[in-house]
């Protein structure tokens, strides 16, 4: 999954603009399948990188599968928190469609989480972890598309901070 982010915000009297670049790859293991198509899975994130440029934290990269500390203790502690996501099996479900309707965050993850340096308050939580695994599901339309037709999928996350909208 790549996402590609542009952020507008104002923080006190100053515009601030941000660009973000993430790719979660992962993997999906099918458990079952139901006779109207809703497919049970293991939905494991192998890796995540990210680049952010702009915004009040400065420039942020980091990649989980390059375990090197850096001097910036922001990127420090996001790679902390991704860290503790990668090779977790999350069971969702996912109707016809590829809208994930459920998810089950592994126990030791969100325990893993509370007790790291990760787990300040702001960082993540079982329902931001849920809303991240909905966030990454590809929406497809529910009925073909003929060839060079596209589609509009759209959808809000709550976050801390505000309401993430992806189209």
């Amino acid at each position: 999954v790549q996402q590609k982010m542009q952020t507008k915000m104002k923080i006190g009297d100053n515009d601030v603009n941000q660009s973000m670049d993430q790719t979660m790859d992962m993997s999906w293991h099918v458990q079952s399948t139901s006779a109207a198509g809703e497919t049970v899975m293991n939905q494991v994130v192998d890796r995540i990188s990210m680049k952010m440029e702009g915004g009040p934290a400065g420039p942020v990269e980091f990649d989980t599968s390059v375990n090197v500390k850096s001097d910036n203790p922001i990127i420090n502690s996001m790679g902390e928190m991704f860290r503790q996501i990668v090779n977790q099996k999350f069971q969702v479900t996912m109707n016809p469609t590829g809208k994930i309707t459920d998810v089950q965050v592994p126990a030791q993850l969100l325990d893993a989480l509370r007790t790291s340096a990760a787990g300040n308050p702001g960082a993540l939580d079982e329902k931001s972890l849920e809303q991240m695994m909905k966030q990454s599901a590809v929406m497809l339309p529910g009925q073909p598309v003929a060839l060079q037709n596209t589609w509009t999928s759209q959808q809000s996350v709550q976050l801390g901070f505000g309401t993430m909208n992806i189209k």
